[in-house]
């Protein structure tokens, strides 16, 4: 098997301790159609979920999001930056918006806007703990939009945006 490593994000003071930091891994077992990459985002998941007191159940979806756009900027292989955004037009959606970026470096970022001002609203909140949950309050289908942005450096950016690749995404 060979092995491709990037390890991003790194400081002297955690050098040591692995497991705190992002891998974004890519490999391919010798003489077979195999590929693929692994990600650990241990440093960059902390430092999002520590930004603001999200619900749990969007700190589940953030993860799934910084993973997907970590796996997806080596997918598609540009210098630049790839942008992973849920949007909701539906105004009782307890979720307005998700996104996560990353950069062909490994730098990667993600934020989050939900309602939770009422007592209501907290404890909605309090009773989901899956991504699924946090991503079902994106609306009925239609409501919800997924988009997708690459920014190639010095090019023009590429955009997709479904509302069924949204419902793709949900069901799989």
């Amino acid at each position: 098997m060979t092995q491709d490593t990037q390890v991003p994000n790194t400081d002297s003071q955690n050098a040591g301790n692995h497991s705190d930091n992002d891998v974004r891994q890519r490999f391919f077992i010798e003489d077979s159609p195999v590929r693929g990459d692994v990600v650990r985002l241990s440093r960059s998941y902390a430092s999002t979920i520590a930004q603001k007191p999200y619900p749990e159940a969007i700190k589940r979806l953030l993860g799934e999001m910084l993973t997907a756009a970590s796996l997806l900027i080596g997918t598609v292989k540009i210098n630049g930056h790839l942008s992973i955004q849920l949007q909701s037009s539906d105004s009782d959606s307890l979720l307005n918006w998700a996104m996560a970026e990353c950069n062909q470096d490994g730098i990667i970022r993600a934020l989050a806007s939900w309602k939770g001002e009422t007592d209501e609203q907290v404890q909605a909140w309090e009773n989901m703990t899956h991504a699924k949950e946090a991503f079902a309050e994106l609306g009925a289908m239609g409501q919800g939009v997924l988009f997708i942005n690459i920014q190639p450096e010095g090019g023009e950016a590429i955009k997709a945006s479904s509302s069924a690749a949204m419902t793709i995404w949900q069901t799989a």
